[in-house]
């Protein structure tokens, strides 16, 4: 599932061209671009589901991503190849990979 900080409009404007947007069940783009109500949109989305957060993975690619994990109690990793910087980012204590690929590798450790 795919909970960004992008304006859902937006969002589904960005995935559909491509052609991404069948390897998500479920998306939930912002009201607007500023990233305000992810965390609500995050615990909505577990709740609804059943998830267990502690069971969850949370990747994302910014300090606010990690906060919004912490926060539900969600297992976090983080991408170093979007908003902020490895360094930035690996202050935050949380598992930090370099790329999209190296997410893959990750998830089948």
């Amino acid at each position: 599932s795919l909970i960004p900080a992008i304006e859902h409009r937006l969002l589904l404007e960005t995935l559909r061209p491509c052609n991404i947007d069948h390897y998500f069940e479920d998306f939930s783009g912002g009201r607007d671009h500023l990233a305000n109500g992810k965390a609500t949109r995050a615990a909505d989305f577990i709740q609804k589901r059943g998830i267990s957060p502690e069971k969850a993975l949370f990747i994302g690619d910014t300090l606010h991503d990690f906060e919004v994990a912490d926060g539900l109690g969600m297992n976090c990793l983080l991408v170093a190849d979007g908003h902020q910087s490895e360094v930035r980012l690996k202050e935050s204590g949380c598992e930090v990979v370099g790329s999209l690929s190296q997410v893959m590798k990750r998830l089948n450790q």
